[in-house]
């Protein structure tokens, strides 16, 4: 079963995180977040991916957490992109 998140909250939350860690992170992150509002409304994080992030956070494996964060949003964007593919055919 999947968990819908209040992706804002969720970015802000992160972005918070990091600027007291790895300011140096924090602007990467802060793009990935206007990315994901973008598509806000179509997306559902995993609870695999929930955990995962928890599990990364807690060990401030700030550079493992971005990458696996950054992977997830690619694949999120390459789902909605064969969606909008498959709805233009439809159309």
């Amino acid at each position: 079963m999947k968990k819908k998140v209040d992706t804002e909250k969720q970015i802000t939350s992160w972005a918070s995180d990091l600027a007291s860690k790895n300011e140096t992170k924090v602007q990467e992150q802060l793009i990935l977040s206007s990315y994901i509002q973008d598509i806000e409304n179509h997306v559902y994080f995993p609870k695999a991916m929930i955990s995962l992030e928890k599990k990364l956070r807690n060990q401030n494996n700030i550079c493992a957490l971005s990458k696996e964060v950054n992977q997830f949003y690619f694949k999120v964007v390459e789902v909605n992109q064969r969606k909008a593919w498959m709805v233009g055919l439809i159309v």
